[in-house]
């Protein structure tokens, strides 16, 4: 009769110790993107194309990836009207599973616009939607992420 309480403390304990360090234990990850920021500003008809790297840390997976990821981007081509917009952004991102997933992220960002003739900055909310592939230890995102009520940027990038 002993056996069994025995056996049954043993299985929960191995489990218990070969699952929590999968769930609790983080990894860090980085990636690159790159796309174009779509403008909606008066006058400023040119959408710069930006790139950008992201870091991140992935909190572990129960029924989703969470992970918080720090975003910069930075403006690649100008364009006619010397267009340019720079990003720093911090995000909590959730990711379904499965080979083919979809990722929405709410977070804080702060951005710098530029162009011939005025320049301002501002910061706040930014959220965004994606869908993203699984290919073994590299992912592939398509995302739509909405900087300001004016700025949106639209990226493909690879995430490791």
């Amino acid at each position: 009769m002993r056996r069994i309480p025995t056996l049954i403390i043993f299985i929960f304990a191995t489990t218990c110790a070969v699952i929590t360090p999968k769930v609790f234990a983080g990894d860090f990850t980085f990636g690159a993107m790159t796309g174009p920021m779509i403008l909606d500003i008066p006058g400023d008809p040119d959408n710069p194309t930006n790139g950008g790297i992201v870091l991140g840390y992935e909190l572990g997976v129960v029924l989703a990836d969470l992970s918080v990821e720090a975003n910069l981007t930075k403006t690649l081509n100008k364009g006619d009207n010397d267009s340019e917009v720079d990003t720093a952004g911090l995000y909590l991102a959730l990711r379904t599973p499965g080979p083919i997933y979809f990722k929405a992220r709410g977070g804080f960002v702060s951005w710098d616009y530029s162009n011939k003739n005025e320049s301002f900055d501002d910061s706040g909310a930014s959220y965004g939607l994606g869908i993203g592939f699984s290919l073994a230890l590299l992912l592939i995102e398509v995302d739509f992420t909405q900087i300001d009520d004016d700025i949106n940027f639209v990226s493909v990038g690879v995430r490791f």
